[in-house]
């Protein structure tokens, strides 16, 4: 558990670093790929939550925020959910180190369309901008076509190097603490 805790506050600060001082593209981020490996190794833990939530205040402190907000932060959510209760049980290869790349790939798509349908509507409901109606919807969608595809684009690599990642740090972790009882 100590170790999982501490890759999860490794991947925040780097995720907090990503989305305040070393933005790569508007909507790359490692938010989401933290959220569903919090949830992945933080299965039956509230604890999950706290970490991308935690990033989320912080950044949204350093560089603001506004009404969508609420929307925003409840994006995030679902990640976590989706590696506690879905990743978590799919084994989509038989090869271990595979098998994590496309859970990550997998798990990815479902949160960034998830995020993307989410945030979209909260756009529509507070910010202003679009008539609060099915065709408002739609145009906020239509808009935001740019900012999903380049989410998409980075969470589809992102993701993967995450999980991957995880299973060659926490495998490594694993054999030393063996090595280490088993002289």
């Amino acid at each position: 558990m100590k170790n999982k805790l501490i890759l999860l506050t490794i991947i925040s600060i780097l995720a907090l670093l990503l989305r305040t001082f070393f933005k790569i593209a508007p909507n790359v981020e490692l938010v989401t790929s933290l959220a569903l490996l919090a949830g992945y190794l933080l299965p039956s833990s509230k604890l999950a939550f706290i970490f991308p939530m935690g990033v989320m205040l912080i950044s949204d402190l350093l560089i603001g925020n506004n009404q969508i907000f609420l929307f925003t932060w409840t994006g995030f959510l679902l990640p976590v959910l989706l590696g506690q209760k879905v990743l978590l049980k799919i084994n989509l290869s038989k090869v271990r180190l595979l098998n994590q790349v496309l859970i990550g790939a997998s798990g990815s798509v479902l949160s960034v369309i998830f995020f993307y349908l989410w945030t979209n509507l909260g756009v529509v409901l507070t910010s202003g901008m679009y008539e609060i109606s099915l065709n408002g919807l739609i145009l906020s969608y239509i808009n935001a076509l740019p900012f999903l595809k380049l989410q998409l684009a980075g969470n589809l690599i992102i993701a993967p190097l995450v999980f991957l990642s995880k299973e060659l740090i926490l495998s490594r972790l694993h054999k030393a603490h063996t090595n280490q009882y088993s002289r």
